[in-house]
């Protein structure tokens, strides 16, 4: 019988311990679930810049948390971004401008930001709102271009341009002839909105085309460490801290192509969905509010031209990139490389008018 009684209090006191366990993880999960998640979808080629602010943000907050899905920037952008929103409960995404916006327009949730009238960008009827600015253009390291002796009036046209490139490689003082001019992989911005029409690339690209590509995060970085005199890009990959301690030796200058005497200017927009509670809506405001008034890269405003970008098919960088690889590949020349973009500019042009009636 005691036998019997110590084997039954066994029992109890293991189901007793267990019970306490799982209480205690229990605890652990409603601590969590206190926390709520904001989450926000950009494409994947995006810098880290919203997820260093966002950490900022919440540093001192423990009711929420903030999510960032990264999507592929192709074809099946839209789709994913619905997948996300409608199916997942996204509260924030990234458009590309007004076709995007049109697409969307009854997920978009409007917001009063009445005070931040730079920052609020509509298409129509719908908010969308600037968290940054990226230039493109050609930035020169200064220091470097005094060294070789060059003065900025010579590099005034993209034959000039080419000319000053070849003439410092020949005679390079030291600086590796590869770093005397550094090519994004992403040129789709220019190429959609210097001499671009109707789907027609600018026949000066093809010299352009014909230098080496190369990711552009890798280059903006090594760009701001003085370890390359020119460099054909975004600042969307540079970073402020290390800008700002080299600002006095980089300019950007426009890229000479079809004639263009301007910077680019491409524009980082989000909207809202309709998912948001008040709450979540409130934190969001309080997010975008903390980002417009973060320090950020700045370029002179009378240089400045909006980039077509935003006018192009959405998938124009996926298309652009795909026909570089190919022309890289010797499998086309530059002018098939034309007659593709521009056969594929006016079937994708045709599908979203068709998607916007």
């Amino acid at each position: 019988m005691k036998r019997f009684f110590f084997i039954l209090s066994l029992i109890l006191f293991l189901i007793c311990g267990c019970t306490i366990t799982e209480r205690e993880v229990e605890t652990k999960d409603c601590f969590n679930n206190k926390k709520f998640v904001i989450r926000v979808v950009i494409p994947e080629y995006f810098s880290d810049y919203l997820e260093q602010k966002a950490a900022e943000f919440q540093k001192n907050r423990n009711d929420f948390l903030f999510e960032f899905i990264r999507v592929l920037d192709d074809k099946k952008y839209k789709d994913s971004v619905l997948e996300e929103v409608l199916n997942k409960g996204a509260n924030m995404f990234y458009v590309h401008g007004l076709c995007d916006v049109l697409f969307f327009s009854d997920l978009i949730e409007p917001f009063n930001f009445k005070e931040k009238k730079e920052e609020v960008v509509c298409f129509n009827e719908h908010q969308s709102f600037r968290a940054d600015r990226n230039y493109c253009g050609v930035f020169v390291n200064l220091k470097l271009l005094n060294y070789f002796n060059i003065k900025e009036s010579e590099v005034a046209s993209f034959k000039d341009f080419l000319k000053v490139v070849e003439k410092i490689k020949k005679d390079s003082k030291g600086l590796k002839r590869d770093n005397v001019l550094k090519v994004s992989n992403d040129l789709a911005s220019f190429a959609c909105s210097l001499g671009f029409k109707d789907g027609e690339i600018n026949d000066e690209f093809e010299k352009l085309f014909s230098f080496k590509l190369q990711d552009e995060k890798e280059i903006a970085s090594n760009f701001l460490e003085g370890k390359i005199l020119f460099f054909v890009g975004s600042s969307r990959f540079f970073n402020f801290k290390t800008f700002k301690q080299n600002e006095k030796n980089i300019k950007c200058l426009p890229l000479f192509i079809a004639k263009n005497k301007s910077i680019l200017v491409e524009d980082d927009l989000f909207c809202l969905s309709k998912n948001n509670t008040e709450y979540q809506k409130e934190i969001i405001l309080e997010f975008l509010d903390f980002i417009s008034k973060s320090e950020r890269i700045t370029l002179e405003k009378e240089n400045l031209k909006e980039s077509n970008l935003k006018n192009c098919p959405y998938i124009f960088k996926d298309i652009l990139k795909t026909e570089l690889i190919k022309l890289k590949e010797s499998k086309i020349n530059f002018k098939t490389l034309k007659e593709n973009i521009k056969k594929n500019f006016e079937v994708f042009k045709k599908l979203e008018e068709f998607s916007e009636s």
